[in-house]
């Protein structure tokens, strides 16, 4: 599974931190966050994982979120879906 976080303002700062199905740990940060630039979130080997990616602006906005994903598979003979999901918080800067 590919995610890939981007933004709309220059000087942006993002963290993510993951874990997978196999309980590894993985952090990505970008403290010069640019229009140009995306982050990889690192979901590592896995099929299953979890995390939180923390974003704010030079203006002083906040987005928090808790996120899982899930790439899917056959479960008692029947196809299980892609599933990325999860709860953001934003607080207006």
């Amino acid at each position: 599974m590919d995610v890939q976080a981007r933004t709309r303002v220059d000087s942006a700062e993002v963290q993510t931190v993951t874990s997978d199905s196999q309980n590894d740990q993985h952090e990505a940060i970008d403290r010069d966050f640019d229009q140009a630039d995306s982050l990889d979130l690192p979901l590592g080997a896995g099929t299953q994982g979890e995390g939180t990616l923390t974003y704010s602006t030079p203006a002083g906005s906040h987005v928090s979120l808790v996120f899982q994903a899930d790439t899917g598979g056959i479960i008692l003979g029947a196809k299980k879906a892609c599933l990325l999901g999860g709860t953001a918080l934003h607080a207006p800067g």
